[in-house]
């Protein structure tokens, strides 16, 4: 896209936090698709933030809970001397500007009590153009592996919705949307499939890398197999997905409760009151990695009849009984095909 420096103001000794101020004429932007699209720029008073702007929840891939405070609190601090960056949207039919670029900003606009600036188109955009968008125009913060992965996800859930035949997007495809490699869409993918009970133990979750989700991905597996939580089946219901993650929410929060308080203690009896990623790792492996559920006992094998070492019938079942296997030695043929006429006949009855 071309065109975004004339938007900033450089206006010497502008005041503190002023307005984009009037546009005789809208800046024009050519879009990733070839089409051009006016743009128009309008600043917003603090009190009118939250009534005349959302977030886009579908394109914005900012993950609103898990947005830092202290890093936020640094942000509401310098958009009070400067916002050299606006914020990048499209009007909607409701009157109200979609974000798609600059949800952290107006949540440290909100928090620092100051107004907000706003680039926004009042023509509707593609969903490619709108992606390609905001990925040029995230300045202000790099997105972290979570954000990413759930942008991904939605992605993936409104090609699947939009497509006739039932479809599985491939990472591959992913990478070419998004023109990223394909082990980034990996580790993003692998980094919002973490419990958030997990990921709030660590101050700067932003700092994860993908051998780090790895490797959570392992105590969150540990944490679910010892609560006897196996994943949905591909048919699975909403309702069946929906019931799935609320055990998976109250297991992890359970899990993660003694951890928790430690690091609490921590904090209490530190100087720098922040945790190293590493401390958080060790605490998981101390008090979650222990945790593997034991191994079920080999079942062996029962004796039904034994006329000799060498001639005999016995049997054994697995520890949930869902499994029984038969053992026969030296039988002969007409009495095996009796046996097997048997089975045949008891299984086939309703």
């Amino acid at each position: 896209m071309t065109g975004t420096a004339s938007f900033y103001s450089s206006r010497p000794g502008a005041p503190k936090n002023a307005p984009l101020g009037p546009i005789d004429k809208p800046k024009i932007f050519k879009l990733s698709s070839g089409r051009k699209v006016k743009f128009f720029a309008k600043h917003i008073s603090h009190d009118a933030i939250e009534k005349e702007t959302r977030v886009s929840a579908h394109l914005n891939p900012r993950i609103q809970e898990e947005i830092n405070h202290d890093e936020l609190l640094k942000l509401a601090e310098s958009l009070e001397d400067n916002q050299i960056y606006p914020a990048i949207g499209y009007l909607e039919a409701d009157n109200v500007i979609e974000v798609l670029d600059g949800s952290l900003r107006r949540a440290g606009c909100l928090l620092g009590g100051v107004g907000y600036d706003v680039l926004y188109s009042k023509e509707q955009l593609t969903l490619q153009e709108a992606l390609d968008l905001t990925e040029q125009f995230s300045l202000v913060m790099k997105h972290t592996h979570r954000e990413e992965g759930a942008k991904f996800l939605r992605h993936i859930t409104h090609l699947q919705r939009n497509s006739e035949t039932e479809i599985k997007v491939e990472q591959k495809e992913l990478a070419r949307i998004f023109n990223k490699s394909e082990s980034y869409i990996s580790t993003c993918l692998t980094a919002i499939s973490i419990n958030v009970n997990l990921i709030k133990l660590f101050d700067h979750s932003e700092a994860l890398v993908a051998k780090d989700y790895r490797e959570l991905k392992k105590v969150q597996e540990v944490v679910l197999t010892s609560a006897n939580i196996s994943k949905c089946d591909k048919g699975a219901t909403d309702n069946d997905l929906e019931e799935y993650e609320h055990k998976v929410l109250d297991a992890m929060s359970e899990a993660v409760k003694s951890v928790s308080e430690e690091l609490k203690l921590f904090r209490a009896n530190s100087e720098t009151k922040e945790v190293e990623k590493d401390f958080v790792f060790k605490l998981l492996a101390q008090h979650l990695m222990g945790k593997k559920k034991a191994p079920a006992k080999a079942a062996k094998f029962e004796p039904i009849v034994s006329i000799n070492k060498n001639k005999f019938v016995r049997k054994k079942q697995d520890s949930t009984g869902n499994k029984v296997t038969f053992e026969f030695s030296r039988i002969e043929k007409d009495k095996l095909k009796q046996i097997e006429d048997y089975i045949l006949k008891i299984t086939s009855e309703k």
